[in-house]
């Protein structure tokens, strides 16, 4: 697709200057979101470590788009839940792991 500028003859812009852009295909209004981590793979169900009272809980997630900071959260969360946002796929056998909050 073609890409057409506000200002083509802005000061920063400069010849062969190249870009990266961000292609907003759908926004979301009011929905629970939690930060990207190493984790996402993309849409679809996670098991994630939810914290509660000195312990992590595995609980599955739908999760569902996601923008560079950001990833939408379909269902299994709720609003002031902490999660574990790291790569946990060495403890995925077990139900739950205590922490140090």
């Amino acid at each position: 697709f073609g890409i057409l500028l506000d200002e083509a003859s802005h000061p920063g812009l400069r010849p062969n200057m190249r870009t990266n852009i961000r292609v907003v295909s759908q926004a979301v209004e009011n929905t629970l979101m939690i930060k990207v981590g190493e984790f996402y793979k993309g849409p679809g169900k996670y098991d994630m470590f939810v914290l509660s009272d000195g312990a992590a809980y595995k609980r599955n997630v739908t999760l569902g788009g996601t923008s560079f900071t950001h990833i939408e959260v379909i269902k299994g969360l709720s609003k002031g839940e902490k999660v574990i946002t790291s790569d946990m796929s060495n403890f995925m056998k077990v139900g739950k792991i205590g922490v140090k909050e």
